[in-house]
């Protein structure tokens, strides 16, 4: 049994009329605590994963409606206790945080998901997703802090804070030696989206992005891990191919989301290990896409890559048997490079069903 814990909140039935009903939250949250506590997931234990989400009905009254705060900060409160009765000072080993429904910013640097009993006048019912994940990682109560939020930024810099419920002195060695990652769904001041996805199902858009990633989507080439830095790269190539295409143009909705802290600032660690590399496909209805890339006969024998269209990572390679080469690729935006050819070819991948994408190397 590992020593892990988790908590996932979704929140889809506001009673507020100022806050429009969501259909993706509560699907999304028990999609995560399902891949959080599954064995080929994070295996954290059922009995130390909490999940919290919207009653079967819309609740009538804001007064006592729930999900609220409080029950979110009793589990939080539960493992400061674990951690003071330990000699060690720690509650565990990995804490996953897990919020989605609406969502704004008390200020540029934190996003609070708004409970069930907020209103626009009474923002105080919220939870400050980074300021817990903060608290967890420098009092080294745990070693690694994941805090994922699928929560719109808003700016509404005058509500009223909430903060976490108890104080916890900073280690500083945890500090030094801790690992985190916190990646929320979008920029400050920007929004999220939902959108029907295969099966007619609406979802959040960076959900089901973080969730193919984790379950393999995101391995390194060549590996069998998900690390802070292949799901970074993830994200940074593939995230705009799960955006409807309304959102495309739409500059309130950023086509990647934010992940702290940089990357020249965090030492990469791994996610997930699974037992063996998961096959490179593309999207789960269609089993990938192919990709061809056409040569001419003095091409033969010379090295071709294909990268990452955005950061330059090697996705595949292989050698030049004219007159082509295939590969199979996720969703996402590449380029094409070939031995002793200046220039590359820039191609994306839809994902769509039996779609083709060809690269041509026989001219220039």
């Amino acid at each position: 049994m590992t020593n892990d814990w988790a908590i996932a909140v979704g929140i889809g039935k506001y009673p507020d009329p100022g806050f429009e009903p969501l259909k993706g939250p509560e699907v999304d949250a028990r999609d995560f605590h399902s891949w959080v506590t599954s064995k080929a997931g994070g295996a954290v234990p059922k009995e130390q994963a909490k999940l919290i989400v919207s009653p079967a009905q819309r609740p009538k009254s804001v007064i006592n409606a729930k999900p609220a705060a409080e029950q979110v900060q009793e589990f939080f409160e539960h493992l400061d206790t674990l951690a003071r009765r330990r000699a060690s000072r720690m509650a565990g080993r990995r804490l996953y945080l897990y919020f989605s429904g609406h969502g704004f910013a008390p200020e540029q640097e934190e996003v609070g998901l708004l409970m069930a009993n907020a209103t626009r006048d009474r923002l105080k019912h919220h939870i400050p997703g980074k300021a817990w994940a903060n608290l967890f990682f420098r009092s080294g109560y745990f070693e690694e802090v994941l805090l994922f939020m699928d929560c719109c930024r808003t700016n509404l810099p005058h509500s009223i804070p909430n903060p976490p419920s108890f104080t916890a002195s900073d280690n500083p060695q945890a500090i030094k030696n801790g690992r985190r990652l916190f990646v929320f769904a979008t920029k400050w001041g920007t929004e999220t989206r939902e959108r029907v996805f295969k099966g007619k199902q609406t979802r959040g858009v960076f959900t089901v992005a973080l969730l193919e990633g984790l379950r393999g989507r995101a391995c390194a080439p060549g590996t069998s891990e998900v690390t802070t830095k292949s799901l970074r790269n993830y994200f940074h190539n593939s995230m705009r191919s799960y955006l409807p295409e309304v959102a495309l143009n739409d500059p309130s909705i950023p086509e990647e989301p934010d992940v702290q802290p940089s990357q020249s600032a965090s030492a990469d660690f791994t996610i997930i290990k699974f037992a063996k590399p998961p096959a490179l496909t593309g999207d789960a209805a269609t089993g990938g896409s192919t990709v061809r890339v056409f040569f001419s006969a003095t091409a033969k024998g010379k090295k071709i890559r294909i990268l990452n269209g955005t950061l330059n990572q090697e996705m595949d390679s292989g050698t030049a048997k004219p007159p082509q080469w295939k590969t199979v690729l996720p969703r996402g935006l590449y380029k094409a490079e070939l031995e002793g050819v200046v220039g590359s070819r820039l191609f994306e991948v839809k994902g769509i069903a039996k779609e083709v994408v060809d690269v041509d190397f026989r001219q220039g």
